[in-house]
């Protein structure tokens, strides 16, 4: 949708999501959350097959990419809302991986979270950030505080080491302390992406 602002009744029924994963692969692990309970859980459901075992060790559900897109799109039309991520990466997964039919149905209420927050940006009197307009910069704006181990530029890493070793038939009760603390390690940066993202669109919206 372009560079469409939210509005504060949207950001109120919006599906915030976040998907995790290795470049150029198909995703592997997706967030949801919603406004209706700030203080609630998200939703974390896990998209590759591979990674079961690891899943099931965190009582997450195994779906494939189709269903858990659809279980977005469904839950955005009973809210009546948009579907809210940073960026277009998700947008462009869908489009990419989907059947068409759902991908338009997704596409249609997709918005990407970053004018809204770049409005607010701009209010508190801070310019852009040479790298980008990042996710984490927001989420310091916020007062948000994320440790060196949940924040960004371990996702792909993570995923490879630890798909290598459930790949070769190992379980996750075999796997290495450090192992098993990486993936708890990347269900928290999801956890934080989607949650904090969330916080952002809140405190935008509410300042506007």
């Amino acid at each position: 949708m372009g560079r469409r602002i939210l509005s504060r009744a949207e950001v109120e029924r919006a599906t915030f999501i976040d998907f995790e994963g290795r470049i150029d692969a198909p995703p592997v692990l997706l967030g949801i959350a919603t406004f209706q309970d700030p203080d609630a859980s998200l939703l974390q459901l896990v998209l590759d097959d591979r990674y079961r075992p690891a899943a099931d060790a965190k009582d997450l559900r195994t779906i494939d990419l189709t269903e858990a897109v659809r279980t977005v799109v469904v839950l955005a039309e009973e809210r009546d809302g948009p579907i809210v991520g940073w960026s277009r990466h998700e947008e462009a997964v869908v489009r990419r991986l989907c059947p068409a039919p759902l991908a338009e149905r997704f596409t249609a209420r997709y918005v990407n979270a970053i004018p809204t927050a770049a409005r607010w940006r701009r209010a508190l009197g801070i310019a852009r950030h040479p790298d980008g307009e990042r996710l984490a910069r927001y989420l310091h704006l916020a007062g948000l505080r994320v440790a060196p181990v949940h924040g960004p530029g371990r996702t792909g890493s993570t995923l490879a080491v630890l798909g290598s070793a459930l790949e070769r038939g190992r379980g996750y009760a075999s796997l290495t302390p450090r192992r098993k603390a990486r993936w708890t390690a990347l269900l928290a940066h999801n956890r934080i992406d989607v949650l904090g993202m969330r916080e952002v669109c809140d405190r935008a919206t509410t300042a506007a």
